[in-house]
């Protein structure tokens, strides 16, 4: 996540802290108003969450992931951590490596 940073720019550990915070409250709000999170069961929440803080809202509301959290198909929703693993479209370890942890939070019951 690279929201507000600047080259050449240095922050202070209580700043980055307080950029994190918003930037989470930011994603809880995006799977909130976008994939029904009031609906979700608490870790399909926070998997969303994570997935969104990851990759961003504008990319998230309009994916075919939360299209199926909306529609209440939490469980098809949770199957579609594996296809976000590429960045730049490269596939990337460390992305299949997360999404594979994320998708295991999201269908824990």
């Amino acid at each position: 996540n690279t929201h507000g940073v600047k080259q050449g720019v240095r922050k202070k550990d209580q700043q980055i802290a307080a950029d994190w915070q918003n930037n989470l409250l930011a994603a809880e709000r995006c799977v909130t108003s976008y994939a029904a999170g009031d609906e979700l069961p608490q870790g399909a929440f926070d998997a969303a969450v994570s997935i969104t803080f990851n990759t961003g809202c504008t990319t998230m509301q309009k994916s075919t992931m939360f299209r199926l959290f909306r529609q209440g198909e939490t469980v098809a929703a949770c199957e579609q951590f594996p296809r976000w693993v590429y960045a730049g479209g490269v596939k990337l370890n460390g992305l299949v490596i997360r999404r594979d942890k994320e998708r295991a939070l999201c269908l824990a019951k």
